[in-house]
Order: structure tokens, then sequence, then C-alpha cells
């Protein structure tokens, strides 16, 4: 197989045939001058591939996380699962459900056509679109 061969994943998930439309949820955080945590939120419009996690995919997460509701999301953007600087777990808002991503595998770094596929665990019901 070329290199030509290949497809380039950003433009299936741009392809209005497959992608669904979304809100990515970024949080960060900081503490203030008295040692509380202050949270901001901020609501994007999102597209991307959505659909169940695999099995296979399921395996990635802790034990805990498999018995839930579970989707594999394909984007163009990047996704982030927080970090010790502020950063929050990205959270998806989709079909009246918040999910809360995990697990990231970046493909950015792939050159053109690339994408993130993150995999997000059902965190509560939503009353917002």
């Amino acid at each position: 197989m070329m290199a030509s061969d290949f497809y380039d994943v950003a433009d299936l998930i741009g392809d209005p045939d497959f992608r669904s439309a979304y809100t990515l949820i970024r949080g960060t955080e900081i503490v203030d001058d008295h040692g509380r945590g202050q949270s901001t939120w901020e609501e994007l419009p999102a597209q991307g591939i959505i659909q169940p996690a695999s099995p296979r995919d399921r395996e990635r997460l802790p034990e805990g996380d498999r018995t839930t509701e579970v989707l594999a999301v394909y984007s163009v953007e990047p996704l982030y699962m927080g970090d010790d600087a502020g950063q929050k777990p990205d959270q998806i808002r989709y079909l009246g459900r918040i999910y809360e991503v995990r697990t990231v595998e970046d493909w950015h770094r792939e050159g053109p056509g690339g994408y993130t596929k993150g995999l997000a665990v059902l965190v509560r019901e939503s009353h917002a679109g």
C-alpha cells in the first residue's frame, strides 16, 4: 500500500454523511488567593464522528469506566483529558447527555488529515441542546 492509498481521516470526519454535531465543553481551574479552586467553562460548537466505543476501546479504560456508556469521538479539533496545570478534562454534550473524555489518541502530528480520537464516558444527563 502506498502513502497515497491512505484515507484522509479529516475528510471523513468533515463529511456530512458521517459527522455529527456536538458541544465541546472545555474547562480550566485556577486557585484563588484564598486557596480555593475556581472553574471556568467554555462551550464550543463542534462536529465529528461519534459512535459507541468498541470492546477493544473499552479495554483501554479503567475497569470502573467499562460498564457505563462510552463513546468514541473522532475530531479534527484536539480533545484533552486534563492536566496538572489546571486544564480540566473536556466534556462532550451529545444527544442530551454529558460525556467526559478519559483517553486521547492525538494523530495531528501525522501531517495533513490529522485528527484526535477520544473515549468519553457518560457522566450525567443534560437538559441543554
